[in-house]
């Protein structure tokens, strides 16, 4: 029994505590009147203004046209200027490198062996010339010294004199003409050199391209591979010009969403927007509209409504506002002054009519609907400030 007066206790003290609560929401509702702000709501998405793409860069054909990924940023990492978000495998690289560098040796030696060579001939080429010339100068004394001689061993000296002179003009020749070809030959070989030598700088310059760095700060985002429609992962074969992902400017932000054709009036450049995040509802931000769509198409394959895309920009950046987080746009469309309104909860209907209910003898007074907002909604009508009224919740609920 004792039991039994202590719940029935309890349960009287809760009817009591509730038609307590409720007589005092029901004062809540009053018709206000003030100056209003007309609003509607749209729901979209939170995106960097600016965001840089990072590509696996564009490398020379002769070291392949697919790559393998080794290293990798996690999704949603913080990065700043000069981070690796990325590496790829060098091992063509290394490769090439190896070969390359092989060459250029093999090639070098052959330089340095054709400098000796020029070396040696041209040293060669200077004693074939000095006999030369010595077999000239003594074949030109001994035709001085005989012109006094008879005609025959003149003759002879003569002879002597001429060959001599053929010899020398013909060392002169050679030696001009084998060093010509030395030469060019030394000098096809500096060029082969030269072209190894910077064939190796751009095998050095590609392998810094692999470490593939990020541009500013901001959060790496990584892209969808076409191929397998996952996220790009380690291991994934890439391309030049695959997009790796991309790092949003978390300085500035824009928000991307859409708005039904019969609302798309009351949207203008430069209107004013209030913007909150569903994760943080609490704490708004304000921005302006900055693009409006000329193009409407349908809001999904199996509705009629069409949309308007538009976009907004937010006054300022804030920690918490990360690309891609859901976010609800309250558009101011009108601002009326000395207007009534009420709480929207209060706002009843019959077909296409519109009333509010008085408190006072629970009588229905008829209405017309203005511009509404996400709390009120402006009402016409013979009404007056201050009128008690009864929100919808508590329609069937009887009033002491």
């Amino acid at each position: 029994m004792k039991q039994f007066n202590i719940y029935l206790f309890l349960t009287l003290a809760a009817i009591l505590f509730s038609c307590s609560s409720r007589d005092k929401n029901r004062e809540a509702y009053t018709i206000q009147k003030d100056n209003f702000e007309a609003s509607l709501i749209e729901s979209g998405e939170l995106q960097a203004l600016n965001a840089s793409y990072i590509v696996m860069p564009f490398l020379n054909w002769k070291f392949g046209w697919q790559y393998k990924i080794t290293d990798l940023k996690g999704h949603g990492d913080k990065v700043k200027p000069g981070d690796v978000v990325a590496r790829i495998d060098n091992s063509p690289i290394m490769k090439a490198k190896i070969e390359t560098q092989n060459n250029l040796d093999m090639q070098q030696a052959n330089l340095n062996k054709l400098l000796v060579q020029k070396i040696s001939q041209e040293e060669s080429q200077l004693s074939s010339l000095s006999i030369a010339q010595a077999t000239y100068d003594l074949a030109k004394l001994q035709l001085d010294k005989f012109k006094f001689e008879s005609e025959k061993r003149q003759r002879v000296k003569k002879l002597e004199f001429d060959m001599a002179t053929i010899a020398l003009n013909k060392v002169k020749v050679i030696n001009k003409l084998s060093l010509v070809s030395l030469e060019k030959t030394l000098h096809i070989q500096q060029i082969r050199v030269t072209q190894l030598k910077n064939e190796l700088k751009d095998v050095d310059k590609t392998l810094g391209l692999l470490d593939i760095k990020c541009p500013y700060a901001g959060l790496f985002q990584v892209s969808i591979n076409e191929e397998t429609r996952q996220l790009v992962k380690i291991g994934d074969k890439i391309w030049p010009g695959f997009k790796i992902g991309k790092v949003p400017d978390l300085s500035k932000m824009k928000i991307q969403s859409t708005i039904n054709e019969t609302d798309i009036s009351k949207l203008e450049l430069n209107q004013k927007v209030l913007v909150r995040l569903d994760a943080y509802p609490i704490k708004p931000f304000t921005g302006k509209i900055t693009k409006i769509g000329r193009i409407s198409y349908k809001k999904d394959n199996d509705s009629n409504v069409k949309v308007f895309d538009y976009e907004v920009i937010l006054d300022k950046a804030d920690p918490i506002l990360k690309p891609g987080m859901t976010v609800s746009c309250e558009i101011i469309f009108a601002n009326l002054k000395n207007t009534y309104f009420v709480e929207n909860e209060c706002i009843l209907s019959k077909g296409k009519d519109y009333y509010v209910l008085l408190e006072n003898g629970r009588k229905e007074l008829p209405v017309k609907l203005g511009p509404k907002q996400s709390k009120y909604t402006v009402i016409y009508g013979d009404i007056r400030q201050g009128q008690k009224l009864v929100p919808a919740d508590l329609v069937n609920v009887k009033i002491n």
